[in-house]
């Protein structure tokens, strides 16, 4: 039985993502990787949604069109709510 999917994204600045995603957006960091001291990959976590991040590199290809082609739709139970939420109207 599937329990969850989550996407892996690759970023070109993980800690600026991580602070976005936890700022901006209320997720928390839930687990992380960090060899030699530096964060290269994450899992983020808010009401049950949950993201992986992980630092970009050279073998992972250009960042040109990185990316295209994926939507994220985040659902909600109240849209209004969580707009006030995010932007403090």
């Amino acid at each position: 039985m599937i329990q969850e999917v989550v996407p892996l994204l690759f970023v070109e600045d993980i800690n600026r993502s991580v602070a976005f995603y936890k700022d901006k957006l209320g997720f928390e960091l839930a687990m992380k990787w960090e060899p030699e001291g530096q964060l290269s990959w994450c899992r983020m976590e808010r009401d049950g949604a949950a993201m992986m991040l992980q630092q970009a590199c050279e073998e992972d290809g250009p960042a040109t069109g990185r990316g295209r082609g994926v939507g994220f739709f985040f659902n909600c139970d109240d849209v209004n709510a969580l707009h006030v939420e995010l932007h403090g109207v």
